[in-house]
């Protein structure tokens, strides 16, 4: 998986969840409203101050391999 640059493409509703990348290098889970056109960040209701920089889909989770 690659990192897109939000000024590329943001990502829609579909997506819901995915990484992104502050312009300070933190790391968060969010989502982006297509409705609203904002930023909602790990459980808060709104970003307040700078936007992502860029963003990428969840991976997978860890499923367990039966032997």
């Amino acid at each position: 998986m690659q990192w897109i640059k939000c000024s590329e493409r943001l990502p829609s509703e579909k997506d819901g969840r995915v990484l992104i990348s502050m312009p300070g290098g933190e790391v968060e889970t969010g989502r982006h409203s297509e409705f609203s056109e904002r930023w909602y960040i790990g459980d808060m209701c709104g970003v307040g101050g700078e936007d992502p920089v860029a963003w990428m889909p969840l991976p997978e989770p860890y499923k367990e391999e039966c032997e």
